[in-house]
């Protein structure tokens, strides 16, 4: 490596000292002169018509200045996916649909008063009949959610090959059933926003968004202002995971109250409204179906998924279509038949989480491909590597991969983890103990980006350099967490050729940075990433152009390093960037502006057949989990994770390794602890007391959580990388529930694994 080089090299995150020492303002931190405080009203229901709305004895509530109902409205449904899955206002006019809907907002002088003034809104509704289940919601006699609709609202098919004819001539095929249940992505910052109108009628908005520019859109349709009178202004973010992208009824409901007062209004969700009231991971019930030959080539697929969808549509229709996706790319599979149902609901709706339909899909895949290695007398790892992806392929619905690092990957997992000397030591059983251990692997594809959403999958960056030799990099999409400043500050600082310290990085502020769809489908790295490189080279090349002129050489026989631009060959003969900067014809005032929008080589989701290249690139990872069960209590520790990682080429090796942790222990509570528990559409653990988010106690211990970098230069990435944050996640509950089965014999096809559960299975097996 390159000595000077900053890719590469794990640097610190930038604006790690300002969270450490507690000076980085988020949302809440926010205050100014004369500012409200917005409480909103949400519904006791779970179906319910409204009748009447009083608001009469909040508004004469002293501290109270405004109340708003669906009436003060223009009554404007958000856009979200667009088409006939416009189905959400701001604040519900004729009908709620699930238990926290909104119904009125308050802005008081202080939040006590917000919160005194919502219990004397006084609302008669009608009681309706409601629908929990996404199965009996699809009955005939099932209350309809959305009046004069099915609520069946999407069948996604997909049908590549003839799967049904490759079943039947399968040598071995296998039937399962699988569920997942609904998650909560339990960020450490609940939501938060501000609205106010500054002196020139613009709006502006703070929030804890992952989609700014998206979040302006939204908020300008369903307020009916221009487009350019909405900015939405950056502040840090307190994680997101999806639950923060493309979400807007808290901005619009202070946007709508900064409007009618005039002055700045705040709201801060508590922690039962992010339980509530935010997104959740969408349920999937599975029902999955893989043939083989005997040599163990996959030869078909077919699934079908309901899912539960909750009260409004959102970004479902996107996580289940990517969820098809998945189901047909993982692994080298020619024919593959797919049905996806996405019903409505009478509970709060799921939307994007992190993985944003795959981990669904990839338990089902992945705990299956362990019963057809194991009816086949074939190690897992082994089936594994025979069917995997490979390099410059085309998979059954059109996804053309270039880099790929599938079979490394498996093949580092299993070393690092000693699968095959743990594996024989498993052939000999354990089970006279009263500990039980396992092992178990999967596997899982994801995107860096996707060409799925109308708007595109674009992003732009403009880079800055001034006549004293620092540089701005300008981008549109949020750092919630993920280092995306600090490894898009190293991509311009390397492309350039000067240290990261000089780089300075601005961004999701609507007004100044360039668009930006957002940060969600690991697509920051690799997009905005190729943006900031290409807005770098150019400014690189107006920088050799002015140091060309000053110094009498021609531009190839220059290069950049330290903060110089010098003479190949000649390195004494040299000048400062800042010195080329104020030389340069090409500077607008003090500095140099060069702006770069990226668009990658993919091509637009087909929603009718589901065939199209989607992404620029693909991602792969093996994991392999070691787990200890106490046969007595059912409780599952796992002793140790591996995880191999394809990650193109790590930018910085220290933000991939970070974003790949967290999302093992998101995984973790996945397959073992987490999910919502309902009692007619009431969340009843809506806390973290009662919600069991894993904690460090519950990750494997003394450096015996791994991760392996896998690097394969991807052709498109910027420097070679590809996205990283979201694709370990895919296949973790799968790798524990492996081990657990290895450890005990039992499969198990629900999710969470909880001790009461496995404990009493345990008990059966052991009478029989």
């Amino acid at each position: 490596m390159n000595p000077n080089a900053v890719i590469g090299r794990p640097f610190p995150q930038l604006n790690a000292e300002s969270k450490v020492k507690g000076n980085a303002a988020f949302c809440d931190d926010l205050w100014f002169p004369k500012m409200l405080y917005c409480r909103i009203l949400r519904s006791p229901h779970a179906h319910a018509r409204i009748l009447e709305i009083d608001t009469s004895e909040a508004e004469s509530l002293p501290g109270v200045k405004a109340v708003i109902t669906a009436g003060d409205t223009p009554r404007i449904p958000f856009v979200h996916v667009g088409g006939p899955f416009q189905d959400k206002l701001p604040l519900q006019d004729s009908k709620v649909r699930y238990v926290g809907d909104e119904v009125a907002a308050v802005a008081a002088l202080r939040e006590d008063i917000a919160e005194t003034a919502l219990r004397l809104i006084r609302v008669k509704y009608e009681v309706l009949p409601a629908v929990f289940d996404p199965e009996e919601a699809l009955g005939e006699d099932a209350p309809q959610v959305h009046d004069g609709k099915n609520n069946a609202l999407i069948h996604i098919k997909r049908d590549f090959g003839n799967a049904e004819r490759a079943l039947e001539e399968s040598d071995l095929v296998l039937e399962d059933v699988f569920e997942t249940q609904a998650v909560s992505h339990c960020n450490l910052e609940p939501r938060c926003s501000v609205a106010m109108m500054d002196e020139q009628g613009v709006l502006k908005i703070w929030t804890s968004t992952q989609s700014p520019h998206y979040v302006r859109k939204e908020v300008s349709h369903v307020l009916g202002l221009p487009l350019t009178n909405v900015r939405v202004m950056e502040i840090h973010v307190g994680g997101g995971f999806g639950s923060r992208s493309k979400v807007c009824e808290d901005e619009a409901i202070t946007a709508m109250l900064a409007l009618k007062t005039g002055r700045p209004v705040k709201i801060a969700y508590s922690r039962e409204e992010e339980f509530t009231a935010t997104r959740i991971r969408m349920p999937f019930k599975i029902w999955i179906k893989q043939g083989v030959t005997n040599d163990g080539t996959l030869t078909a697929r077919k699934m079908k998924v309901i899912a539960d969808k909750g009260a409004y549509a959102h970004y479902g229709p996107a996580v289940l279509g990517y969820a098809a996706g998945v189901s047909c790319a993982l692994y080298r599979v020619p024919n593959v038949k797919y049905d996806g149902y996405l019903v409505y609901t009478n509970k709060h709706f799921a939307g994007p989480f992190r993985g944003f339909g795959a981990p669904q899909v990839t338990f089902a895949i992945e705990s299956q491909i362990d019963r057809l290695a194991e009816n086949l007398g074939m190690d897992g790892m082994a089936l594994r590597l025979k069917n995997a992806n490979q390099p410059n392929e085309t998979t059954t619905n059109g996804w053309r991969i270039t880099s790929c690092g599938f079979s490394d990957c498996i093949r580092k997992a299993a070393e690092t983890s000693g699968w095959a000397e743990k594996k024989k030591a498993r052939a000999k059983g354990n089970s006279d103990q009263d500990t039980l251990r396992g092992i178990g692997m999967a596997c899982g594809i994801h995107l860096c980006g996707a060409k799925i959403f109308a708007d595109g999958d674009y992003s732009g960056a403009i880079v800055k350099v001034f006549e004293d030799g620092q540089v701005t990099l300008y981008k549109g999409n949020t750092d919630m967490g993920t280092w995306s400043n600090t490894t898009a500050a190293q991509i311009v600082a390397e492309e350039i050729g000067i240290d990261l310290d000089r780089v300075r990085v601005i961004s999701m502020d609507t007004e100044t940075t360039p668009t930006d769809s957002g940060s969600f489908a690991s697509r920051v790295l690799f997009i905005h990433g190729n943006a900031a490189k290409k807005a770098a080279a150019k400014a690189k090349a107006s920088l050799l152009k002015s140091a060309a002129a000053v110094l009498g050489e021609t531009e190839k026989d220059l290069f950049i390093e330290s903060g110089a631009i010098a003479v190949t060959g000649n390195p004494e003969k040299r000048i400062t960037i800042g010195e080329a900067v104020k030389q340069s014809a090409e500077k607008v005032c003090d500095f140099i502006s060069c702006e770069y929008h990226y668009d990658p080589p993919s091509e637009p989701l087909n929603f009718q057949t589901g065939y199209s290249n989607i992404s620029a690139a693909y991602t792969f990872t093996t994991q392999v989990a070691e787990v200890e069960v106490d046969r007595s209590t059912g409780l599952v520790s796992v002793q140790q994770f591996v995880v191999a990682q394809d990650v193109g080429k790590a930018i910085n090796p220290l933000a991939v390794e970070g974003q790949i942790e967290g999302a093992v222990a998101q995984g973790i509570g996945y397959a073992l602890s987490e999910g919502y528990h309902y009692q007619d559409g009431f969340v009843l653990n809506a806390n973290f007391t009662d919600y069991s988010m894993p904690g460090i106690q519950t990750l494997p211990k003394d450096g015996k959580l791994k991760v392996i970098l896998v690097e394969t230069d991807d052709p498109e990435g910027p420097f070679g990388a590809k996205g990283a944050g979201e694709l370990t996640l895919n296949p973790t509950a799968a790798a524990v529930a492996n081990a657990v089965y290895d450890a005990t014999g039992i499969r198990c096809n629900t999710l969470p694994i909880t001790p009461e559960q496995l404990a009493a299975r345990l008990e059966e097996k052991a009478h029989k």
